[in-house]
């Protein structure tokens, strides 16, 4: 009804929001930037959901996921949990020798305690982390689908991305040819010479072109 249309459009342009957002603050590579997106994208996520159970009380015509690809992201999910759980040490001996050497070595160097329970991932915190975030990219793209449903939507998206690839080419050569190069307030250290728009790396800005530039 009118009320989840209004919720998709709150949705939509709340993406493009982020999308604006996320080159920002240096490339979004530190954790506060990256918390963010994963926080406004799992907060949009809820908000579609609020308006899909709403839909669904007025209207039986909900899409289900293809059971393929319910099945992929099972075996994804499974595969990223049980390298998260402690498992016995002789079991972790089978699946991943490397993993138990590794920590075998830093048992006996001292840096590690023994224990008769170890994970499969050398740094579940690292695992977990990047378990978060690829759920978030998945979040974000499945949001995309399902929110943008005209014409006019997907030219607006375009211009979005477009707009931004733009701001951060002229940033980037002003920046450059200004003789003073930073980041915003940021004085620059790295790739001195070279157009890094608000990207640290030259290479994530040349990226992140690439990636606009089929869009025009």
């Amino acid at each position: 009804g009118h009320r989840n249309n209004v919720i998709d459009k709150i949705v939509f342009w709340g993406l493009c929001a982020v999308l604006v957002f996320v080159p920002l603050p240096l490339g979004s590579v530190e954790e506060w930037a990256v918390f963010v997106f994963e926080a406004a994208t799992l907060a949009l996520f809820l908000l579609y959901l609020g308006g899909q159970l709403f839909a669904r009380r007025t209207a039986k015509s909900a899409a289900r996921l293809p059971r393929f690809f319910k099945l992929a992201l099972g075996v994804f999910l499974a595969f990223s949990f049980i390298q998260l759980i402690p498992l016995p040490a002789g079991l972790v001996r089978v699946l991943s020798p490397r993993t138990h050497a590794i920590f075998s070595g830093l048992v006996r160097d001292g840096i590690a305690a023994p224990s008769s329970w170890l994970t499969l991932s050398l740094s579940p915190s690292a695992t977990l982390s990047e378990l978060i975030l690829i759920l978030c990219y998945g979040v974000f793209g499945f949001l995309m689908l399902r929110t943008v449903r005209s014409r006019r939507q997907v030219e607006a998206l375009v211009l979005v991305v477009l707009a931004s690839a733009v701001f951060q080419a002229i940033y980037g050569m002003a920046e450059t040819f200004s003789g003073s190069e930073h980041i915003f307030w940021l004085k620059k250290k790295y790739y001195l010479g070279c157009a890094t728009g608000t990207y640290v790396n030259r290479n994530h800005f040349a990226g992140f072109l690439e990636m606009a530039f089929p869009l025009s």
